[in-house]
């Protein structure tokens, strides 16, 4: 059962569970547009038909084994510029919740995935409405494989093909509010400093030689970081480029 948590004082204090929705995402943004929802609004699914990723890609996910969920917030302190900083913090929160769960080192494979061994555990969608020169609200819809064991992406694993045994999935989606909160309150606080220093922690092939393929091109490059806006900072042939979403793709 999914419960409103303890330790937070905004975010999943009111939860709509669903047993089954096409999109998250998309139904936090028409009940947003059509009725006033609180910021910390969670809405939730056991069974999410059409699940959005990235750039038009799907989430697929075997009904009642993981989690999938959206959350909403209203981060008017943060401008357009900064808005990558937001995907640092849910993503770090999810890295961190995660690890709770798996002795593996978790990372975070920008802009938006989170890695175990090589495979994506997690996925997060973030979309944002902007309002003058901030953001007026942001709607997170997170998915995390649980207790999935079959993939038809051979890139995916779950937290149980981890583990060998079943997980708690609502212990773990109420971890994932708290944790959430948390770096919530530091993004407001505009501690930006102090979470490019962690993300950079667990960022996924940081400082490594890898290739890379941009413009239909196989390049080797080395992650150095990101820049003020949260492009992708790249080291190639002695040349450093950066990246947005799209422009550049991880090669395995």
């Amino acid at each position: 059962m999914y419960k409103i948590p303890d330790k937070t004082l905004l975010i999943g204090k009111k939860i709509i569970s669903l047993p089954e929705s096409e999109s998250t995402n998309t139904l936090m943004v028409s009940m947003s547009q059509h009725r006033l929802l609180d910021e910390g609004t969670v809405i939730v699914t056991d069974n999410q038909t059409r699940g959005r990723g990235q750039a038009g890609h799907t989430w697929v996910s075997e009904p009642a084994a993981n989690l999938t969920f959206s959350v909403l917030l209203n981060p008017f302190f943060l401008e357009p510029s900064n808005q990558f900083f937001l995907n640092m913090a849910v993503g770090l929160a999810i890295c961190q919740a995660i690890s709770d769960s798996v002795p593996n080192k978790v990372w975070l494979k920008w802009p938006n995935d989170v890695i175990i061994q090589d495979k994506k555990v997690s996925g997060i969608l973030i979309e944002n409405q902007i309002q003058g020169q901030v953001l007026s609200q942001s709607v997170i819809g997170i998915g995390v494989n649980v207790n999935q064991t079959h993939f038809a992406w051979p890139h995916a694993t779950s937290l149980k093909v981890l583990t060998g045994k079943d997980e708690d999935k609502f212990k773990i989606f109420e971890t994932i509010l708290v944790r959430l909160e948390a770096y919530y309150n530091l993004l407001k606080a505009k501690r930006f400093d102090t979470l490019k220093k962690e993300y950079y922690t667990v960022l996924y092939w940081k400082d490594e030689r890898h290739q890379f393929e941009v413009k239909g091109k196989k390049i080797e490059g080395i992650i150095t970081g990101l820049d003020e806006v949260g492009r992708l900072v790249v080291l190639a042939q002695g040349k450093t480029s950066h990246y947005n979403f799209k422009e550049i793709r991880f090669l395995y």
